[in-house]
């Protein structure tokens, strides 16, 4: 947004904000991939998520999840590079990815509680110290949509009786989610 305002509002630009987390998504899930499974999952990982629509086609579209599900991704990848958290980069750059998940929108907090697994596994690893640097600033974070998360989830809980009329049928989805 900040970019938009400095360059003024344009479609080319909104564009290409919203495709860089779709291929930010794609990147990552291949470093993920690749410290998993070596260099071919990370080909393959790439190739498959690559030519999912729900992730290039409809990730580019403003407020779908893709910026949050980049952002969690980047930090399983840093994480998995560094699970002893032994660089300094590592915690700085995982707090700071779930930190910006989390402001971004309401179902970033969800999306970054997904990643406590790693903590809890960086804790054991005799991390304490270093895992202060992500939980410290997921903790002031998290406050804004911890704050928001009751009216959130209220609304949701609103909108459900009018999910069937907007939401097509799985069988119809699979075309344009996945692909064929």
């Amino acid at each position: 947004i900040g970019i938009l305002e400095a360059v003024g509002p344009s479609p080319a630009w909104l564009m290409a904000l919203c495709a860089l987390p779709a291929w930010l998504m794609v990147l990552f899930t291949a470093l993920i991939a690749r410290q998993l499974g070596g260099s071919r999952a990370a080909a393959a990982a790439a190739a498959l998520l690559g030519a999912t629509p729900l992730a290039v086609a409809w990730g580019r579209k403003v407020w779908f999840h893709t910026p949050e599900a980049a952002l969690i991704a980047g930090a399983l990848a840093l994480w998995l590079s560094d699970t002893g958290l032994r660089r300094w980069h590592t915690p700085f750059g995982i707090a700071l990815m779930g930190a910006l998940a989390m402001t971004l929108r309401n179902t970033g907090l969800f999306w970054v509680l997904t990643l406590t697994p790693m903590l809890v596994v960086s804790a054991r690893a005799g991390a304490r110290r270093r895992l202060a640097m992500v939980v410290l600033p997921w903790t002031l974070a998290a406050l804004l949509p911890l704050r928001l998360a009751p009216s959130y989830l209220a609304g949701k809980l609103d909108a459900r009786a009018q999910y069937p009329a907007a939401v097509h049928p799985f069988h119809e989805q699979l075309g344009f989610m996945p692909g064929w």
